[in-house]
């Protein structure tokens, strides 16, 4: 990292230090430095640190609302962090945007460009989503029904390329948003009951996870595929 970040800063005719860095050997022990340190003893190229969030689904709306922050220095809570939401890199100041030209970052449907574009606002519209306070006069399962209809409103939103994330992400079939959304609202685990269970189960008036999973042996042996070692199963992780 360190090693093209120096042949860039050598080989490029507009840049005010090019030819200060000598072609000979670079010191091994500048290649050793992270990016950081040698961010921080580069003032002349750099102007500060830009958040990076991670640009997936999972990683909560306080950090992806946080994307491209830009500040002079990292925040001393955050310095010692190893968060797997985000990272802070080096900026450079704008007469260097050369070593910066064709980058792009990773994200859960591939290399985008680092501002993260239309597929950041996709994530923010899903947390905003995901991360909606509970109707208190539902239970957990009809929030998970509910939150997974207005994901799917996504495809129709005016985010270009929504439909696309979806089905990158999530197959586009109702099932995985289902999975996905009672994982991250925090739904106790259905082990055991497949999702056409917990469908049968509501309508059976069992309109929680938990009702579902503590129904009476003989409810849930009339679901199909539910057997005596299935129902041990499912009462084991209750």
């Amino acid at each position: 990292m360190i090693r093209k970040f120096i042949n860039k800063l050598r080989n490029n005719k507009n840049s005010k230090v090019q030819g200060k860095i000598p072609d000979q050997k670079v010191d091994p022990e500048l290649l050793k430095m992270t990016v950081h340190q040698f961010a921080d003893q580069s003032s002349v190229v750099m102007k500060g640190y830009r958040f990076s969030a991670t640009l997936q689904p999972t990683v909560p709306l306080k950090y992806l609302r946080r994307h491209g922050e830009i500040s002079p220095n990292i925040p001393d809570e955050e310095k010692e962090v190893d968060s797997p939401h985000f990272i802070w890199l080096p900026e450079v100041e704008s007469k260097y945007s050369f070593l910066s030209e064709g980058r792009t970052v990773s994200s859960s449907v591939g290399p985008i460009d680092p501002d993260g574009g239309d597929f950041l606002l996709f994530l923010i519209a899903l947390r905003e989503i995901i991360e909606k306070p509970q109707d208190p006069k539902i239970t957990d399962y009809q929030d998970a029904l509910y939150k997974q209809n207005e994901i799917l409103k996504l495809s129709n939103s005016k985010i270009s390329n929504a439909d696309d994330y979806l089905h990158k992400l999530f197959g586009g079939t109702k099932n995985q948003i289902l999975e996905f959304v009672l994982q991250e609202i925090g739904a106790p685990s259905h082990k055991g009951l497949k999702l056409e269970h917990l469908e049968e189960l509501s309508n059976l008036g069992f309109c929680s996870i938990s009702k579902m999973l503590n129904a009476p042996d003989e409810v849930l042996l009339a679901l199909k595929g539910i057997g005596p070692s299935k129902l041990k199963s499912i009462r084991e992780n209750t």
